[in-house]
């Protein structure tokens, strides 16, 4: 079995800070995508907000979240997928990891894996679903604040063959 390879479809890097970052025509021949997120925001309690072709309908997750000394897990539907980080984000870039499957098929729902940490503080793991059949042309990624520095890294994994 071949090994996937990651080609870079697209990256951002904020000269100044920011509030969204949008990958825009997305190319539609590869079987998923990886975004790959290394920000720092203002310190507390924030999320990135991910929305799909500008749809604010049909997002379904499961979240754990843990700190070292508690955990949380929750479902949640809302009008964007979100992943949850805390701490001390100007002092450590966190680090979120975002796989979306099959974005570009247009007869079943996506399916997402998020994964965030700070190693200041706690890491976040969520399970998701779009409930839209529409090939995933558009990302948007938005939080109160991006700090200048932030990257923003898409990625196409090569379909495979079976």
């Amino acid at each position: 079995m071949a090994t996937p390879t990651y080609d870079l479809l697209e990256s951002v890097t904020l000269a100044t800070s920011a509030t969204s970052v949008t990958f825009s025509s997305i190319d539609g021949s590869y079987g998923d995508l990886i975004l790959v997120i290394s920000a720092t925001r203002p310190s507390g309690w924030t999320r990135h907000e991910i929305t799909f072709n500008n749809s604010t309908t049909d997002y379904f997750k499961i979240q754990m979240i843990g700190d070292g000394s508690s955990t949380l897990i929750n479902t949640l539907s809302r009008p964007y997928l979100s992943l949850w980080e805390s701490g001390n984000l100007t002092a450590t870039p966190n680090t979120s990891i975002i796989q979306i499957m099959d974005y570009s098929a247009t007869d079943k729902h996506k399916s997402v894996l998020m994964r965030g940490n700070n190693i200041d503080r706690a890491v976040t793991a969520v399970a998701a679903r779009w409930g839209n059949t529409a090939a995933i042309s558009l990302i948007k990624i938005e939080a109160p604040t991006f700090d200048a520095g932030s990257t923003f890294n898409l990625y196409g994994i090569a379909k495979t063959v079976v």
